[in-house]
């Protein structure tokens, strides 16, 4: 299956949630139920990541539903790339999503 594509807005020193679905090649929800999922968000393809996400950290799997919800909070500003990638529980991986993440710079830390 070919991964979808999707840039993601974010704002530097805010909460980043945004919760996405899943759908397979007819347009049907994806069962997530027993998988495990990884995400990195990189400065670029290659280059250590600046966040890595798991469904322990930061991604939280809707089972059934098809949903993923992403979570994480930016703590510097730039464009960077990501991917995402789930497992099954027969073993096979998918690249789900994949895009560049856009951090735009704020003024205040917290």
């Amino acid at each position: 299956m070919e991964s979808g594509y999707w840039d993601i807005p974010a704002e530097q020193y805010a909460t980043f949630d945004q919760p996405v679905t899943i759908l397979d090649e007819t347009g049907g929800l994806v069962d997530l139920t027993g998988c495990t999922a990884k995400m990195e968000i990189r400065p670029a393809i290659g280059e250590d990541p600046i966040h890595t996400l798991t469904e322990l950290s930061g991604l939280t799997l809707g089972g059934a539903l098809g949903t993923i919800e992403i979570v994480f909070l930016p703590t510097v500003s730039g464009e960077y790339v990501y991917d995402l990638l789930v497992t099954f529980p027969d073993g096979h991986t998918e690249r789900e999503l994949e895009g560049k993440v856009t951090i735009d710079p704020g003024v205040t830390e917290p």
